[in-house]
């Protein structure tokens, strides 16, 4: 059972260890894994909106105040914009804004919330 606890551990926590990179992000089919699933071509998260919503489900699993805001506020108030094959989901703010800021890294790829950062 310790074996298991700690492998969860350890795979909760890769994303946040740097492991991903711009360069390894790319949809190859050399991401091939042991079950034999392959990402499509074009990634599995190919617009905006899908990648808003895995950014307020990722949220939401980590800060249990964001469930009280239902998903279309959330859609209103958020952005996602895609770069290197990385959504970046960040809330719409004024360009010369001064504060806080959310920013959830999403690979295109494959779905896999790669980071979340809360600035101040």
């Amino acid at each position: 059972m310790r074996r298991f606890a700690a492998l969860v551990l350890v795979l909760a926590l890769s994303p946040f260890a740097g492991i991903a990179s711009a360069e390894t992000l790319g949809c190859t089919r050399e991401q091939k894994g042991a079950s034999g699933w392959e990402p499509p071509a074009n990634g599995i998260i190919t617009n905006a909106s899908d990648a808003l919503k895995i950014g307020y489900i990722a949220w939401a699993s980590v800060n249990p105040k964001a469930r009280e805001s239902s998903e279309s506020k959330w859609e209103r108030n958020m952005k996602a914009v895609l770069a290197d094959h990385v959504w970046k989901v960040s809330m719409k703010r004024a360009a010369d804004a001064i504060g806080g800021d959310l920013i959830i890294s999403i690979s295109k790829c494959d779905g896999r919330v790669l980071d979340i950062v809360l600035t101040q």
